[in-house]
């Protein structure tokens, strides 16, 4: 075989290693996504606010749900900057997004979720990057029952019996040793009655809980003391999938004298948030 092909071949296959090397880098590309609740109605506001403080350009894509405002950061290192945020409740770190993932045909929805939806989430990264932050959310009245670490759980026994229909993953995907208990909370909406669903919210949890379990030997813990909160966002046909940074709601800010009277500050967080 000549030089003149060699140098070919070695041209097209340094070609396709840029273009594979780009495609991994794209997907640990330092923007993240994050999901900002907040109450029904106040959703131009938290976008709005964002927009400011993060100094986001007008190109850039936020997307209002019910209650719920998604948006994306140019670098993780701004995660922490979200708890300044005034006019929104919970922050969540947006592990995958899934339009139209929910079929006409619902009755393998739920199937996809236990099965097929936990293998295409890159949990080694998000843990590692949830991990590295959550800890700035924790208030300080918090702290001392730190939620981050846990007690260590025990390796699952060998002879475990598995769902048959569950992929079992490879051993490197069980994020270097690391098992951390976890709950799983569905918030769900439709609008209208051709996206009514036919699965509940606790349906869909109970499933994907089942899934991540099967697949990983993660513990679920249903106490205060589980180390991630995984929250499924399903809006008509559209899925998001989110790690929950806030232990507990962003509007206790707003609250002077805790009491039997004490409510969400709908104007404290429209005047905190200084919109211009």
């Amino acid at each position: 075989m000549s030089a003149a092909i060699i140098n070919t071949y070695k041209g097209v296959y340094s070609l396709r290693f840029a273009v594979w090397f780009a495609v991994i880098m794209a997907s640990r590309a330092p923007g993240v996504r994050v999901c900002a609740t907040t109450l029904t109605g106040f959703e131009p506001v938290v976008a709005e606010e964002a927009r400011a403080k993060f100094e986001l350009d007008d190109s850039a894509p936020i997307e209002l749900s019910q209650a719920r405002v998604f948006f994306s950061l140019e670098d993780a290192s701004e995660l922490p900057n979200l708890r300044d945020l005034k006019s929104c409740n919970h922050l969540y770190l947006v592990v995958q997004t899934l339009p139209g993932r929910v079929p006409e045909d619902e009755s393998s929805f739920l199937r996809h979720l236990e099965v097929e939806i936990p293998h295409e989430i890159d949990w080694e990264y998000s843990l590692d990057l949830f991990n590295a932050h959550r800890r700035s959310f924790v208030p300080r009245s918090l702290r001392r029952r730190d939620i981050s670490d846990g007690d260590p759980k025990p390796a699952p026994p060998a002879d475990r019996v598995r769902n048959p229909n569950i992929i079992v993953a490879p051993p490197d995907s069980r994020l270097r040793g690391i098992i951390p208990s976890f709950r799983v909370t569905c918030l769900r909406a439709s609008h209208g009655s051709h996206t009514r669903h036919g699965f509940t919210s606790m349906e869909a949890a109970a499933r994907f809980g089942a899934g991540l379990h099967q697949a990983f030997d993660w513990p679920v813990e249903l106490t205060a003391q589980r180390a991630v909160d995984i929250t499924l966002f399903i809006s008509d046909r559209d899925v998001w999938i989110g790690l929950r940074l806030t232990p507990e709601s962003l509007h206790r800010r707003h609250l002077a004298v805790p009491g039997p009277t004490r409510y969400v500050g709908h104007g404290h967080m429209v005047n905190d948030a200084s919109i211009k």
